[in-house]
């Protein structure tokens, strides 16, 4: 009860209130010291809870909480880039192992190995005070925003690490590492296809606008203009308006 924010009472001060309580015949009434930064977290971390949102010393830890979420919302740089090198199949290997580690502390366990990748969190004895110190645990260690029921969401660790990494990578979030084994892929695709002059034309036109954007040398009113001009008429040409703006502009 300690651990779920409910404290025992003291007894000569808990005698005084029940005391306090009979003598005005109060028709309802409860009397409890209660820990709201603990009790708070573990009784709203699957739902909000009306009963408790009004209290002030609860509004305050749920204010606090939500600040520090927004400032902890960047992936940890030294996880990304110690996954991006490695393979799919061995990132997830990665992030079960460091949410296996994480389950072992929660529960204490001594070793790892008493986590088991496709049991479910419920089934090794997860509370929702567990939960909700897992899931601050691997907020911490990732960097992510994750969701208050995300040991419930994502009932194992297989499940759990499946998620990490979608979001670690997600909208193509990937390192200098990944961006070149990328350019390389990119690459060999060129030179072992064989397109029209046309098909050509295009993608040099493609790729030139990009690297200007890369190497920051586009300002926002040209990259507007590229965009809604050249790069757009390119893009619905036809056959005979590419072969008229190669002969004008790149004097072919």
């Amino acid at each position: 009860m300690r651990r779920r924010g409910l404290l025992a009472l003291e007894p000569a001060q808990a005698l005084t209130a029940m005391a306090r309580a009979v003598a005005e015949e109060s028709p309802v009434l409860t009397l409890a010291d209660v820990d709201w930064g603990s009790f708070a977290r573990a009784f709203t971390a699957l739902r909000p809870s009306p009963l408790l949102a009004d209290l002030p010393d609860v509004a305050r830890i749920a204010a606090a909480a939500a600040e520090s979420e927004a400032e902890n919302t960047d992936v940890s740089d030294e996880l990304r880039q110690r996954l991006s090198v490695l393979p799919e199949s061995e990132q997830e290997a990665e992030l079960v192992e460091l949410i296996r580690q994480q389950a072992a502390s929660v529960l204490g366990y001594a070793s790892v190995g008493d986590i088991e990748a496709g049991r479910a969190f419920r089934e090794m004895g997860f509370d929702s005070l567990m939960a909700v110190e897992l899931r601050n645990r691997l907020t911490r260690a990732t960097g992510l925003r994750l969701p208050a029921g995300f040991v419930f969401d994502y009932p194992n660790a297989i499940a759990a690490a499946r998620l990490l990494r979608q979001d670690i990578f997600r909208d193509g979030a990937a390192s200098g590492d990944s961006l070149l084994t990328e350019l390389d892929k990119l690459e060999a695709s060129l030179v072992t296809s064989e397109p029209d002059a046309l098909t050509r034309t295009r993608v040099a036109v493609r790729l030139q606008a990009f690297l200007a954007k890369w190497q920051g040398e586009e300002t926002e009113s040209s990259s507007a203009a590229a965009e809604g001009g050249v790069l757009g008429q390119l893009e619905s040409a036809s056959d005979d308006e590419l072969l008229n703006f190669i002969n004008r502009e790149m004097g072919r």
